[in-house]
Order: structure tokens, then C-alpha cells, then sequence
């Protein structure tokens, strides 16, 4: 694996056309009143990092530095530093175009907030339109969901995947960064309204969009030993989907 901000640009010349660039895309929001407001950017870091060396012995990888700032205006009701999904959608856009001007010809989005993910889509239709690599996105729960499922028992209890600074989220966080959570200040567990109406269509509601109180599901269950279970899980996942990726790039790159 290669840090791309620790490449010279001979180096990274030399190495991009070989490489699978992975892109980890975060957010700046709130995450409740004991989650720090960078939870999903942390979360993504650690699993684009560890993925990556895992993958590392079968494909190249240059890792991108975290896409700190995210979609992530249904969280202004409380506190965030927000792009307008319009403007991530540039964003990703430049990064992914500029990524192949200096070499490279596959680029894997990997995501960690689901105000991001219809941006990331958008990026990953639109750009091999325009120029000669293959893009593909992903959001890291998706990936992982069949082995959680198969391995834990977060979907037989219910846990809803990732949910918002609930269970999932705050034992990932005291697995990677337990100092940064603050466990006086859990929230009440609330039951969540779904977003789905009966007729399976998708509404907002205003002040409401996540959760009850800006937090989905019931975090006073968190553990820092199951945390790190699901991470070995989803690091190990995600590595595989980087190997396959790059495999199914490699057959349909450009010459």
C-alpha cells in the first residue's frame, strides 16, 4: 500500500497506472451529544488504511486522504459543516478527474456517510463518460452486510446498519478512538420513525431526518470489543472488494 501524500510525483508517475486509487469519503455533522462531529470521517480512514494493507499483497493500492467534508445539510437542524450535495458531486468530480490526469486508471470511491451516496453515484456514472477510467463507489456497510449478518448477531437483535451514532457507530468508535466518545453523555434510547411510508415512499421530515434527536437506535449497549469485531469484519470485506475491483478493472481498463 502507498500513502498518495507521501509519493514524489516520479514516484507516483511510476506506480499510478499499475494502481488501484481508493478515494475514503467522510462527513463533519453531528453524531449525537457523544460522538465527535468527524465519527464517519474517522471511521472510513480506518477502514480504507487497514483495507487497503490487507489487499495490499495482491494489488497495488495508492490510498487518498479522506474527503473530510460530506452532504450533510439534514444535519444544519443541529450542527454541521456541509457541501450542497450539488457541490460534492463537483468535488468528487475534479478528484476523480485529476486522479486519472496523473495516472491513474482505476479509482474506487469508499464511503461512510449516506448523505454522500447518491453524490458518489452521480461521479461514477458521469466521469468514464468524459475521460478513459474506470470508477466505481461503494458505501463500506453494503459491503460488509452479508458477513455481519452471517457472523454477528447485529441484525437478529435488531441493529439497525450503520444507523446514526447509535450501537453500530458508537462500539466502532470505542474500538478505534475511545477517548473521543463520551459515555456521560449517551443518549435516551428513542424508537426510530421510518422514513418509509406505508407505500414504500421515501419522505423527510423537517428537524427530523435522523433519528429522533439527531441519533438513530440505542447506544448504551456499545462495546469496544464488539466494535472491534465488526471492523475485523468489514476490513477484511472491504479488502476483498478492493481485490476484486481491481480485477475487474484490469479487464475492461483502457489500453
Amino acid at each position: 500500500m502507498y500513502d498518495l501524500l507521501e509519493l514524489t510525483r516520479g514516484r507516483l508517475a511510476q506506480i499510478a497506472p499499475q494502481a488501484l486509487a481508493l478515494l475514503p469519503v467522510g462527513s463533519v455533522e453531528q453524531h449525537g451529544p457523544h460522538l465527535p462531529v468527524g465519527a464517519d470521517s474517522i471511521i472510513v480512514e480506518a477502514i480504507a488504511r487497514r483495507a487497503a494493507a490487507e489487499a495490499s499483497s495482491e494489488v497495488p493500492i495508492v490510498l487518498c486522504p479522506v474527503v473530510s467534508f460530506g452532504s450533510s445539510d439534514h444535519h444544519l437542524y443541529w450542527c454541521a459543516a456541509s457541501l450542497s450535495n450539488e457541490t460534492l458531486i463537483e468535488v468528487l468530480s475534479d478528484i476523480v478527474s485529476s486522479l486519472h490526469a496523473s495516472g491513474f486508471r482505476e479509482i474506487l470511491i469508499l464511503n461512510s456517510h449516506g448523505g454522500n451516496a447518491e453524490a458518489a453515484r452521480i461521479v461514477t456514472r458521469k466521469t468514464p463518460l468524459k475521460c478513459p477510467v474506470v470508477v466505481g463507489t461503494c458505501n463500506y456497510w453494503d459491503i460488509a452486510k452479508v458477513a455481519l449478518e452471517r457472523e454477528t448477531d447485529l441484525f437478529k437483535i435488531g441493529v439497525k446498519v450503520p444507523g446514526h451514532a447509535g450501537y453500530f457507530e458508537t462500539s466502532l468508535m470505542l474500538a478505534l478512538k475511545p477517548n473521543l466518545v463520551d459515555l456521560d453523555l449517551l443518549p435516551p434510547a428513542r424508537k426510530d420513525i421510518p422514513a418509509e411510508g406505508a407505500t414504500g415512499v421515501y419522505l423527510q421530515r423537517p428537524g427530523n431526518s435522523v433519528g429522533m434527536d439527531g441519533h438513530s437506535g440505542d447506544a448504551h449497549l456499545a462495546d469496544a470489543k464488539r466494535g472491534g469485531v465488526y471492523l475485523d469484519i468489514i476490513t477484511s470485506e472491504v479488502a476483498k472488494a478492493l481485490v476484486a475491483f481491481h480485477a475487474a478493472a484490469r479487464g475492461q481498463a483502457p489500453v
